[in-house]
């Protein structure tokens, strides 16, 4: 992969990230830093291993080699062992090596398992094997689990009603089921007591939000946990509990009769069985025979493995078998206690009820922007739980993340808990109006307008009258004065001139002076590379006068004036920046035989390793769409820079000079990155020199 689809893989993977947790997580994370460990580029891998390694690190704290073959466990630990080896996560080596021991001694207790030496305690849970799935645009990943059944069952006044959590899992065979399993759960009890309530609430509760629960495998799990609640709750002469360390597959019709989930269901949870620590899997009867030969199959590999397939046909058939349902009969004496304690068990039962319902309704009814998705023509705002509140209709044919993050943003402006959105509207948005036809504007977590703003300066070159409109961009935010404020940038739509300020957001104040540039602005970061507890700012952007790509360093607090240009773009009545640092980088030779007066910029195409200090940019030949690049590595200590040349470039400039249409050297060469280096000019503050000019 080279640094464009890494950078895709990256912008990609963090948008996903807040959608999983847990396992799903880990899947999503090891993929990344296995795609990129795999490029053996080592500036590639120094750059991109540190955003995501402390979320990594934190999800292997409890990650479970279980429920799958050993040899992805013992992937994840070579991959470990790579990690610490990359130079940029220096100061999480003892950490990641504590993890791998860690995840080691869990894998060589799923391994005593598999060799029949580990005796587990039971527990009188039955488990359920769950299939997942986590599917992304760089691809699809498969995992499986043991849940327990957690159901709840309260008396009700009008009418059974049979409550999922989260309600997002919710489907119609999922319910046909419930009930299903609720009826027959009634009727087997009713050889202990002649009569019920009429109506139930039954709450049944997931703990894996990502997976799919299908209602046909679910059915024995669903009518065991009802018969065990139900002969509690009624404080039945019995009470009837599944034996430990037992999990179960597979639905039941109106009957009782157990139905077939077919070969490839059936496969693939007796294998997710068989990687965990229980002794009995049940299954239909009519699933026998797939069971029985996927389990001789891993048998081949694990042959002391210690799990046996009990196959049934009806309801009837499991609950007479001793080995697997406990019916333990209640002394006189302690139902007369539960019942004393009648009173007290309503009222906990109510508010545990209260509760789950209060969570429903935080999960559900929570309408707090957290997060956006797009699509080529909205913007998606989504609260927390994934749940759409409102869209914004908006174009993003490129679906460029650094144009997704330049245009929305998702802040606590007011630091009350509740989110507002931030985001950049054009001339077509229906935010639009003739008083601001383009701008930047502040919603509610509604959607209603809080305030717009647009920069609408007239300015003057010895070139031309520059006036607006302007197209604006959001870059990094900071705090002043306790007030979470914003860069701004904006482009001039007819023309050259671009500017950045700092808005307070609010106050809907500038706090800023405005800073001038003779060309448009593709990147703002907030920056500290001077250790002297003061913030600094780089931009990077094109200098149409002097027909380069810049970057240019300078202190917050000094966002002033207009950056160095030639005298005909320079622009009049405006003073000159004060900057700590300027650096020109060059068109190339290929670049000007295509016709290009200078090289394009990725939106938010600059990335800053903050422990390194060192800064770096892409630089896109041949315009933003061929995918040719060129990357420009900023070392601030050394006040040096390096090059790395993209694959992509190098066959075609090769090509030209190979057919002495470009001069030597050849692209991927030390001498042509020694000769683009010889070409970046450095600002002494009256001039651009080449390094060894610097004073």
């Amino acid at each position: 992969m080279n640094f464009l689809e890494i950078e895709k893989l990256r912008s990609d993977t963090s948008r996903l990230l807040s959608q999983f947790h847990g396992l799903p997580k880990v899947l999503l994370l090891y993929s990344y830093f296995e795609k990129l460990l795999a490029t053996n580029n080592t500036n590639l891998i120094n750059a991109f291993s540190q955003e995501f390694i402390n979320e990594y690190l934190t999800e292997l704290d409890s990650y479970s080699p279980f429920y799958s073959e050993p040899e992805k466990c013992i992937q994840l630990l070579d991959q470990l062992s790579a990690l610490t080896l990359v130079p940029s996560l220096g100061k999480y080596c003892s950490r990641i090596k504590e993890l791998n021991k860690s995840v080691k001694e869990k894998l060589d207790h799923l391994l005593a398992i598999l060799d029949g030496k580990d005796v587990q305690e039971k527990s009188a849970k039955l488990l359920f094997p769950l299939l997942g799935k986590v599917v992304t645009s760089f691809g699809t990943y498969e995992y499986a689990s043991l849940e327990p059944v957690k159901v709840k069952i309260a008396p009700a006044k009008h009418k059974n009603t049979f409550l999922f959590i989260p309600s997002r899992k919710k489907s119609d065979e999922l319910e046909e089921q419930a009930i299903i399993s609720f009826r027959l759960a009634l009727q087997y009890l009713g050889n202990y007591r002649s009569k019920f309530h009429k109506f139930h609430e039954v709450i049944i509760y997931f703990d894996n939000l990502e997976a799919e629960y299908e209602g046909r495998s679910l059915g024995i799990a669903l009518t065991i946990g009802f018969i065990s609640q139900l002969s509690e709750l009624y404080n039945l002469p019995y009470l009837i509990h599944i034996k430990g360390n037992i999990a179960s597959t597979g639905g039941l019709s109106q009957n009782g009769e157990t139905s077939s989930l077919g070969e490839n269901i059936v496969r693939q949870k007796i294998e997710a069985a068989f990687y965990s620590d229980i002794e009995t899997i049940i299954i239909p009867s009519q699933d026998e025979s797939f069971a029985k030969e996927k389990l001789k199959e891993l048998k081949k590999y694990y042959p002391n493995r210690l799990l046996s397939t009990v196959s049934v046909e009806n309801l009837t058939d499991l609950l007479n078998r001793r080995n697997l349902v406990a019916i333990i009969k209640q002394s006189p004496l302690v139902r007369s206690a539960k019942n004393i304690k009648k009173n007290w068990i309503s009222v906990s039962l109510s508010l545990i009820i209260f509760l789950i319902v209060s969570f429903i309704w935080i999960r559900e009814f929570d309408d707090n922007p957290s997060s956006y998705d797009s699509t080529e023509y909205s913007i998606r705002i989504i609260n927390k739980n994934y749940r759409t509140l409102w869209n914004i209709p908006f174009r993003n044919s490129r679906k460029d993340p650094g144009n997704l993050e330049r245009s929305f943003r998702i802040l606590d402006v007011n630091n009350d808990g509740i989110n507002e959105v931030l985001f950049v509207f054009d001339h077509n948005s229906k935010y639009s109006d003739k008083s601001i036809s383009e701008g930047l504007a502040l919603l509610d977590y509604q959607g209603k307008i809080i305030w717009r703003r647009s920069f609408a300066k007239g300015i003057t070159s010895k070139r031309e009258v520059l006036s607006p409109p302007y197209g604006t961009n959001m870059y990094d935010t900071l705090i002043i004065n306790n007030d979470l404020c914003i860069l701004c940038g904006f482009n001039n739509s007819n023309s050259y001139v671009s500017a950045v300020y700092i808005l307070n957001l609010r106050k809907n104040e500038v706090v800023s002076d405005t800073l001038w540039n003779s060309g448009h602005i593709s990147d703002v970061r907030v920056v500290e590379l001077n250790n002297d507890n003061e913030k600094e700012l780089l931009i990077l952007s094109c200098n149409n006068g002097l027909q380069k790509n810049s970057i240019l360093h300078l202190n917050v607090d000094e966002l002033r004036g207009q950056v160095p240009t030639t005298d005909e773009y320079k622009l009049q009545n405006i003073q000159d920046a004060k900057i700590l640092g300027y650096f020109l980088f060059p068109n190339t030779d290929y670049n000007q035989y295509l016709g290009y007066r200078w090289t394009s910029l990725k939106s938010r195409g600059m990335f800053m390793d903050n422990e390194s200090k060192i800064v770096r940019f892409i630089s896109l030949e041949a315009g933003p769409e061929n995918g040719e690049y060129i990357v420009y590595n900023w070392y601030y200590k050394k006040n040096e820079f390096d090059i790395a040349i993209g694959n992509e470039l190098r066959v075609p400039r090769d090509s030209l000079v190979a057919h002495g249409k470009l001069p030597l050297p050849y692209t991927d060469t030390k001498e042509y990155r020694e000769l683009l280096k010889s070409q970046i000019r450095y600002w002494n503050g009256k001039d651009f020199v080449k390094r060894e000019g610097l004073k």
